[in-house]
């Protein structure tokens, strides 16, 4: 397979993630307002998204992996950072390993490192793959992603996090009608927790989305049929009610590939986070346009 191919493959899976996210932390408002026991009574689960909220921020530590055996596909992913909870912004630095011998021939490396900024509704990429290669000698590439939720029909506000707020996964699971059901006890960071397991089922996610586009609910019925009707989701949460960790499965069966993907994010030092400024527009290269078009010409 060639490297376009597999990018190719790559690009689907992350717009699966990033759609199907999106569509779930879309449903419930930003800030998850109610009781402990409301919205179909999750409990603990369903306070915690109030009492992380009320935290200015903290921050994050990402990991999961990416597998096909069809594709022969292997990747990890990692990274650090920090994200400000009322601000929507954060910065993160990530690293893609595992890349195929033809992929690491190209980089000259045998990881894929970048720097991810989100600011004012719009996330700047750079990594040394873009070195050289983009116009006016841009550094970064810039999505709205504000603008890509309303061309897709969504909240917009539900991609703004890039996946980095905690309370969107929260939400997800009280609006979705999930069920949290303690799974465990752990220790995260050298704090205790309980661990609860869910699924989110995205049927009633899109029933949710009532006064959504007929193009959003396409993609996520698309989606939905994609990843078997559910996104399994557990949440690891301290004796204060705040979030600790999380941890969403994809199992995509799309075009007769299957790609498994699974991708933990742990927070930490709650508190104030660092400024965040957004590289000046001389250093960004907007594909914005390029992105909504790709999306929503392909169902997504």
């Amino acid at each position: 397979m060639s490297i376009s191919s597999r990018s190719g493959v790559a690009g689907g899976l992350i717009a699966s993630l990033l759609a199907a996210g999106a569509i779930a932390a879309g449903c419930g408002s930003s800030s998850s307002s109610g009781s402990s026991t409301s919205a179909g009574g999750i409990g603990p689960v369903a306070e915690a998204a109030d009492v992380t909220a009320r935290e200015s921020g903290a921050k994050v530590a990402l990991s999961g992996t990416v597998r096909s055996s069809s594709l022969g596909v292997s990747l990890t992913i990692s990274g650090t950072g920090a994200f400000n909870f009322a601000g929507h912004e954060g910065t993160f630095a990530l690293s893609l390993g595992g890349l195929p011998t033809t992929a690491q021939q190209a980089l000259h490396a045998s990881s894929l490192n970048m720097t991810e900024v989100f600011k004012d509704g719009s996330a700047y990429v750079s990594s040394p793959l873009f070195a050289g290669k983009l116009p006016h000698g841009a550094k970064f590439v810039k999505i709205n992603l504000s603008q890509v939720g309303k061309t897709l029909g969504l909240n917009p506000s539900s991609l703004t996090g890039g996946g980095a707020d905690p309370t969107q996964y929260l939400t997800e699971l009280r609006s979705a009608g999930a069920n949290p059901k303690v799974v465990g006890h752990d220790t995260i960071r050298g704090v205790a927790t309980t661990r609860y397991a869910a699924t989110v089922d995205l049927q009633k996610a899109l029933e949710a989305q009532g006064s959504s586009s007929a193009q959003a609910k396409a993609a996520l019925e698309k989606i939905s049929a994609a990843v078997g009707g559910s996104l399994p989701v557990e949440a690891w949460i301290d004796d204060k009610g705040l979030l600790r960790k999380v941890s969403v499965k994809l199992n995509e069966n799309a075009s007769g590939q299957t790609i498994a993907a699974v991708v933990n994010a742990e927070y930490f030092d709650f508190g104030t986070t660092p400024a965040v400024t957004a590289p000046a527009s001389s250093e960004a290269y907007d594909v914005t346009g390029q992105v909504g078009g790709s999306l929503s010409g392909s169902g997504l």
